[in-house]
C-alpha cells in the first residue's frame, strides 16, 4: 500500500484467475476503484500425503521471490495478509524486506499460514474473540477487529430483490441457501431432495456455486430461483431472506451477524477441511446466534424439519435476531478497527 499526500494506492497480490481477481476487475471498472493487481504463484500447504506438496512446495519458493520483486517495485508501507495460504510468501518477503507487516485471521481456529506469520507480523487482527486463546498470552500483538463487511451489504433493496428472483409481492417466508463461491455438491443433494416439499411452503432463492454438477436440481415451480453465483446482486437477496442455509465460512458468518439474519449452518466436515468452519458456526450457535446441522449424518427430512422448525416458530426467530444483534454490537465496526491498525 503506497502513501500518496493524503490518498493511498492499493496492490493486490495474488493468485492468477482467482476470484479476488474477477472482483478486483468488476471494482476498478464499476466503482472507479484504484487497485493493482499483481499475479504472484502460491502453493497450498497440506496436511496430509499428496504429490501435489511437492509440486505446490516450488510454487511456494516460486511465490517468495515474485514477492520480494513486487514489494522492492511496489515500495509499500504497509503489507496487509489475510492469512490465507497466498500470503505466506507474500509475509515472508514484507518481513525480510523490513515491511510494516499487520495479518488478519478470519477463522476462529488459526490456519497454518498464520501460525507461522504471526511471528513475524508486528500486529495480528483476529475475527472471533476467542482465537486470543488459541496464541501466547501476556503480548499486544493480538487485537480483536472482527471480520470487516462491505458496506453494500446494508445497503439491499426489496425491489431490487423481486426483479431480480421474478418472485411477486411478499406472501411466504423466504430461504437463502448458499454453497459458497465454489458451491457445496452434499449441500446442494440434500436440498434437491426437499426442494418440492420444501416451495410449498416459503420462496427459495439456491445459489448453487459455479464449481459443483447442479444440472440434477431441477424443479418447476414459480417459488424457486437458482443462481450459480451472486455477488452485486447479494444485498438485495439478503433484504428479502427470512432465513439461510448456509457454509461457516468466516465471511459469511460475518454478514449473517451484521444483518441480523436467522441460519442454518452446515458447515464443511472434518475430512473435508481443518475443522475452522465447524469451530465457527459452533461460536455463533453457543451464542444462540444459528442452528448447527452436522452434515455427515443429516438426512434431507431432518433437514426439512429443522427449516419448518424455525420458521414455524417466531419466538425462536425472534431470540436468534436478538442474539446476532447483540453480537454484531459487540463487534463494532470491524473495517474501521483494521484501518485504525493499519495506521489509515
Amino acid at each position: 500500500m503506497l502513501k500518496k499526500k493524503s490518498s493511498y494506492a492499493i496492490s493486490y497480490l495474488g493468485q492468477k484467475n482467482s476470484i479476488e481477481e474477477r472482483l478486483i476487475d468488476i471494482a476498478n471498472k464499476n466503482l472507479n476503484a484504484q487497485v493493482y493487481f499483481y499475479r504472484v504463484p502460491a502453493g497450498k500447504l497440506r496436511r496430509y500425503f499428496s504429490i501435489r506438496n511437492f509440486i505446490d512446495f516450488f510454487k511456494v519458493i516460486a511465490g517468495f521471490f515474485k514477492s520480494l520483486y513486487l514489494i522492492i517495485k511496489i515500495k509499500p508501507d504497509v503489507v496487509f495478509c489475510k492469512g490465507g495460504y497466498v500470503s505466506l510468501p507474500v509475509g515472508v518477503a514484507a518481513f525480510l524486506l523490513g515491511k510494516k507487516l499487520i495479518i488478519h485471521e478470519s477463522d476462529l481456529s488459526p490456519g497454518l499460514t498464520t501460525k507461522i506469520l504471526y511471528r513475524l507480523a508486528g500486529k495480528v487482527c483476529l475475527g472471533f474473540e476467542e482465537t486470543l486463546k488459541k496464541f501466547p498470552k501476556n503480548t499486544d500483538k493480538f487485537i480483536f477487529t472482527g471480520n470487516p463487511v462491505r458496506a453494500s451489504v446494508l445497503e439491499g433493496s426489496e425491489s431490487k430483490a423481486l426483479e431480480i428472483t421474478g418472485f411477486k409481492e411478499k406472501n411466504l417466508p423466504t430461504i437463502l441457501i448458499i454453497g459458497g463461491s465454489s458451491g457445496a455438491l452434499a449441500l446442494n443433494q440434500l436440498v434437491s431432495e426437499i426442494l418440492p416439499e420444501l416451495t410449498k411452503i416459503c420462496r427459495v432463492v439456491h445459489i448453487t456455486g459455479k464449481n459443483t454438477s447442479n444440472k440434477e436440481i431441477s424443479i418447476t415451480s414459480n417459488n424457486y430461483k437458482k443462481f450459480e453465483y451472486l455477488n452485486e446482486e447479494l444485498p438485495h437477496i439478503f433484504k428479502i431472506t427470512d432465513l439461510v442455509i448456509s457454509r461457516a465460512g468466516a465471511n459469511s458468518i460475518a454478514e449473517f451477524i451484521k444483518l441480523n439474519l436467522p441460519n442454518i449452518l452446515v458447515p464443511l466436515p472434518i475430512l473435508g477441511s481443518r475443522g475452522d468452519q465447524i469451530e465457527n458456526a459452533k461460536n455463533l450457535e453457543k451464542r444462540g446466534a444459528g442452528k448447527v446441522l452436522n452434515q455427515e449424518n443429516l438426512s434431507p427430512p431432518e433437514l426439512l424439519s429443522e427449516i419448518k422448525k424455525i420458521l414455524n416458530d417466531k419466538k425462536l426467530l425472534k431470540s436468534q435476531k436478538e442474539a446476532l444483534k447483540k453480537y454484531s454490537s459487540e463487534i463494532g465496526n470491524s473495517t474501521q478497527k483494521i484501518l485504525k491498525v493499519l495506521g489509515l
